[in-house]
């Protein structure tokens, strides 16, 4: 448990930030005493993908009515849906963004170098052969990346799911097939590894030892390429190849599913059990002997971006901390690029719309960017302190296009309006 003093200065921090700097905060889900396998992955992408910036972060485990509050978000399936909520939140000052995609591209927008998506040498096209409907072409694999990320998504996680649940329940003939599943996806993960080994190289000398994060990162900040030519051990490698720095995107959303699959323990009721205590030897047992490559690699990524403070935990604060955060204006963020702030500026009344998740959240505010791969709604929240006046607070909630609800109309990629 972190100190009082380690707390105390979390939340000075916190108000220290410049209006051109506005705190990052990850809203991890109500259940993170004990997270699904998900939740666990996802806040491990979004640590990684900051840590890679360079920029510090705070945590926090809001209850289900505070981030409600915060987002403007209420549910038509089940009003108690916040409280199983898988999907961490990213706000940037006054900024939300929902879930992963939509929080890798604001940190990538606002966060500067180094890039989340490195170039290998000569440019490149892209490595890997899959259908990208929906997303649109990047340079330097981010299409890759978003590709990547989806096939765990909806392959590896689905897999690693029902291999716990199996070992939960002892069923020894279902937790052997669902450990195949599981390799036979991690199968694709070593082929393209092993694929974009060096010559001569083995799983040991490919990605042993990592370079050092903050001398790769500077160098990238002054588009310095000799980060990458000194020593062989400078050299990543990784799922796009060898010339890059550091870790790409790709990297960091596959490796963590990897590492949450390897770290996983079965739903049992009772924590004791040898069940819950052995579920996950098999697997890691047979992942040694299958996919040693995907297993080195994967520590690699981890010891090069895994960075804690000096008390060895994230910077944690409290949900009144992050409400108190909306109460400062910033000079930047999503509103600060769209000056349509009343309905003289268009000539035209501006619509509140309702914009709904395929988790069932809704999200209420006026459209202020409607992209090919994310939607931006404002909205309005009373920030006040508790007995406090009113305090007016403009805010933004970026959500995936990808997790919005999509209209029946075939030809035009759109979401629904719920009215």
């Amino acid at each position: 448990m972190r100190n009082p003093l380690a707390n105390l200065r979390a939340r000075m921090a916190l108000h220290s930030h410049p209006k051109h700097a506005p705190p990052i905060i990850i809203h991890l889900p109500a259940a993170a005493a004990r997270p699904s396998l998900a939740a666990t992955d996802d806040a491990r992408r979004l640590r990684w993908c900051l840590s890679l910036k360079n920029v510090d972060w705070y945590e926090v485990v809001p209850p289900p009515g505070v981030l409600a509050r915060l987002t403007g978000t209420s549910s038509i399936i089940l009003p108690s849906l916040h409280a199983s909520r898988d999907t961490p939140v990213l706000q940037m000052g006054r900024d939300f963004y929902y879930g992963v995609a939509s929080a890798t591209r604001g940190i990538e927008r606002r966060c500067g170098h180094p890039t989340l998506y490195p170039a290998r040498d000569g440019g490149g096209s892209d490595s890997i052969h899959a259908s990208t409907a929906g997303l649109v072409a990047a340079p330097h694999g981010e299409a890759d990346a978003a590709i990547l990320r989806r096939w765990a998504d909806t392959n590896l996680r689905p897999a690693a799911s029902a291999l716990a649940l199996a070992s939960a329940a002892g069923k020894a003939e279902e937790e052997a097939g669902a450990i195949d599943r599981v390799l036979a996806h991690l199968a694709h993960v070593e082929s393209l590894l092993r694929a974009s080994l060096p010559e001569g190289s083995s799983a040991k000398t490919a990605v042993s030892p990592p370079p050092d994060r903050r001398m790769a990162a500077a160098a990238a900040a002054a588009h310095a390429p000799s980060v990458t030519e000194s020593t062989p051990s400078t050299i990543w490698h990784g799922l796009r190849g060898t010339s890059a720095p550091y870790p790409h995107a790709a990297d960091i959303f596959i490796a963590s599913t990897v590492l949450a699959i390897r770290d996983m323990r079965a739903p049992a009721t009772n924590p004791s059990s040898p069940t819950t205590a052995s579920n996950n030897a098999k697997l890691r047992s047979r992942l040694a002997s299958a996919c040693p490559l995907t297993l080195a690699w994967c520590a690699r990524v981890d010891q090069y971006l895994a960075v804690k403070d000096a008390d060895g935990e994230p910077l944690t604060i409290s949900p009144e901390d992050c409400v108190s955060v909306l109460r400062n204006t910033y000079t930047v963020g999503e509103l600060g690029s769209n000056n349509i702030t009343s309905s003289s500026a268009t000539g035209r009344p501006r619509r509140s719309r309702k914009v709904q998740m395929v988790t069932g959240e809704v999200f209420e505010g006026v459209v202020v960017v409607d992209g090919e791969q994310d939607v931006t709604l404002e909205y309005e929240m009373d920030a006040a302190e508790d007995g406090g006046a009113a305090t007016p607070a403009r805010c933004s909630i970026t959500l995936p296009r990808e997790e919005i609800v999509a209209n029946s109309c075939p030809d035009k990629p759109s979401f629904q309006y719920v009215d």
